[in-house]
């Protein structure tokens, strides 16, 4: 999952980390 945000873009990748410590 995190490779497809880091392919996204960077801010989409800090806010699914941001996702994950919140779940």
């Amino acid at each position: 999952d995190l490779s497809k945000n880091n392919l996204e873009g960077v801010i989409p990748s800090e806010i699914g980390q941001l996702q994950n410590i919140a779940s």
